[in-house]
């Protein structure tokens, strides 16, 4: 993650977006909708 982020902001912006968007399906898959929305 953090060699991508040194690459600069050509495309850091889209990979954050995606990194972000990962995370939240690997935790809504891991953790489940109804604790999700607990959480939020």
């Amino acid at each position: 993650a953090l060699a991508r982020h040194m690459l600069g902001s050509e495309y850091g912006e889209q990979d954050k977006k995606a990194a972000v968007l990962y995370e939240y399906e690997t935790f809504k898959a891991n953790e489940g909708e109804l604790l999700l929305d607990t959480y939020i």
